[in-house]
């Protein structure tokens, strides 16, 4: 469903976070690959509010399920507890969010949480995803070059047809998959149920030799997961990212908000804004207009605010 962006030409290194000790498949529309991302100035950023994570707990991760149980058994991204705080610099894009980067095969988990936003469908199809994934993203000054390689993408989206808002949950594993799915569904069970306002916690896992990835929703106890095996060579970005569609409009909400935003890079485990890795913030442009702006990070440095402009 989203394919790489290509390369951003943003500017600096970056240093930064404190952190404490941390089928019956259904295919979707493919995500525009060949919009050419450019420099942006910095502008105003909108504050984060402190909003908590979701609250899953170490243990195994569940191989499909869809029980309150299992979500008491989601397991974070771990490692040794990164140090340090700092800024992040500011791109643009066809996606909005942050991309945390590290030399090739380094990262092995990233994940985050948000409210499942409310959508305005008008009499036009459009859509919106929003997700975590691993790898694909290339930057010379995030110090990698890992565009055309694998992408593993986890999270849920949403489809306007009919001024009708479909709210899912979806996976991807590119190139081997060329759109989305959904998830494989449990014994007696369907699709799992989005809607707006619930909680939503995703996950994109590599175990050294399969990616796991997995989609929770929190308010409903409802989980779901596939593995999927790589060789895992190139993964070199963590991203945390609101997406659109490949020839539709963006499907209009007010904000979402991440939370709980970590991952493990080289063994270290962060927040986004940990100072082990070099990251940017990026805003969605379509053309020359600005639609998607990206706050800073939550002092905590795990947290940020996607906004809708232009309403």
């Amino acid at each position: 469903m989203h394919l790489p962006p290509p390369s951003l030409p943003v500017l600096g290194i970056s240093l930064c976070l404190l952190f404490g000790a941390c089928e019956a498949p259904r295919a979707q529309k493919s995500a525009d690959p060949t919009a050419a991302a450019t420099l942006a100035s910095a502008t105003a950023s909108m504050p984060a509010t402190n909003e908590p994570p979701a609250t899953p707990r170490a243990s195994s991760i569940p191989l499909p399920e869809a029980t309150a149980s299992a979500v008491d058994a989601l397991e974070h991204c771990g490692g040794a507890p990164s140090v340090g705080e700092g800024d992040s610099f500011r791109a643009t894009s066809t996606w909005a969010g942050y991309v945390a980067a590290e030399p090739p095969g380094s990262v092995s988990c990233v994940e985050a949480s948000w409210l499942e936003p409310t959508v305005s469908c008008g009499h036009t199809s459009a859509a919106a995803s929003f997700w975590v994934g691993i790898g694909a993203y290339d930057s010379v000054d995030l110090g990698i070059e890992d565009l055309g390689h694998p992408i593993q993408q986890a999270g849920t989206g949403v489809d306007c047809e009919g001024g009708q808002a479909e709210h899912y949950a979806w996976h991807q594993f590119q190139p081997r998959e060329s759109t989305d799915h959904s998830f494989p569904i449990p014994a007696g069970g369907g699709d799992m149920v989005v809607e707006p306002g619930d909680r939503i916690w995703a996950q994109v896992r590599y175990t050294g030799t399969a990616f796991v990835m997995t989609v929770a929703n929190m308010s409903r106890g409802d989980v779901r997961s596939i593995r999927q095996k790589a060789a895992g060579r190139h993964r070199s970005s963590a991203e945390w990212i609101v997406s659109g569609e490949a020839g539709e409009p963006m499907a209009r909400f007010s904000s979402v908000k991440f939370t709980g935003g970590l991952a493990t890079l080289g063994g270290i485990v962060g927040p986004i804004g940990a100072a082990t890795w070099n990251r940017i913030r990026i805003d969605e442009w379509a053309g020359d207009v600005r639609r998607l702006r990206v706050s800073r990070l939550s002092a905590e440095g795990d947290s940020f605010l996607v906004a809708w402009l232009h309403r």
